[in-house]
């Protein structure tokens, strides 16, 4: 399914870089409308649309794969060694509402909501006592937890685009963004799968608190604006943002600061 999903994604955004190659060498010879030609009485200075994002690379999405490991002294009469692992299982894609103010040839400004779902397993080993070098196998006592957790994640950026380049031709279509992004993190839950030293195993829900419910960013992009006919506009975009903080934070289980997408909307 995620492949299928991939490979459609790949067919879209090849179909947007096509309508871009085809518009500019239409604009060689026969001037493009640009909403600025529009006369006053005809500018729509309000539109309305969807948007689609990609994260390609996991450990610049929502939530990344990490391990980690440490040893605790006490309370314990023995020292514990403890293994982290968190495996993501967030899709590799969001989508949601977009709507935009077109503020005059050269710039516009966008305000989103978007929604994406984590998802992650977080995979804990306990040790303690002796083991004896000797041999392959560890005698040491151990016990493993095993959390699965899933929620919501909403994102609201409101960036200002502005056009560089005004003198007409494909250059033109390109805009650099930049503006604030706010994280919001709802309906969290998980359950907790424990194997005792006796390999007796339980399952039970677990309560799961996120480290910064909300949380808020600085985003920066680049991508193309191409205006039809129909004043339908599609603009492909690859966005960073930088968080102020994580939305999980403890142990192997952290949402990562820096995050890369990949997105297109379309507004109408």
């Amino acid at each position: 399914m995620n492949l299928f999903l991939r490979g459609l994604w790949a067919a879209l955004i090849l179909l947007v870089c096509w309508q871009i190659s085809a518009t500019a060498v239409y604009a060689q010879d026969t001037p493009v409308p640009q909403e600025s030609q529009v006369t006053a009485v005809k500018t729509k200075h309000f539109s309305f649309g969807i948007r689609a994002r990609d994260f390609p690379i996991k450990n610049f999405s929502d939530m990344g794969n990490k391990s980690t490991a440490t040893t605790t002294f006490a309370p314990q009469p023995a020292p514990k060694d403890w293994n982290f692992t968190t495996a993501t299982k967030s899709p590799f894609w969001g989508a949601g509402l977009s709507a935009e103010y077109f503020g005059g040839p050269n710039w516009t400004i966008t305000a989103e909501v978007l929604f994406n779902r984590v998802a992650y397993t977080k995979q804990t080993n306990v040790y303690w006592g002796i083991d004896n070098p000797a041999t392959t196998f560890d005698e040491r006592q151990h016990e493993f937890f095993t959390e699965n957790t899933k929620g919501y994640l909403f994102d609201l950026p409101i960036l200002l685009h502005y056009r560089p380049v005004h003198n007409g031709g494909p250059w033109s279509r390109l805009f650099v963004s930049a503006g604030p992004t706010l994280r919001y993190a709802t309906h969290v839950t998980g359950s907790l799968t424990t194997i005792s030293p006796n390999d007796v195993t339980t399952t039970a829900p677990l309560v799961v608190t996120p480290t910064e419910r909300m949380v808020i960013g600085g985003t920066l992009g680049v991508g193309f604006r191409v205006v039809d006919d129909f004043n339908i506009k599609t603009i492909p975009e690859i966005r960073y943002t930088r968080w102020a903080g994580s939305t999980f934070s403890q142990d192997s289980t952290v949402s990562p600061r820096n995050q890369l997408e990949v997105g297109i909307s379309f507004m109408f």
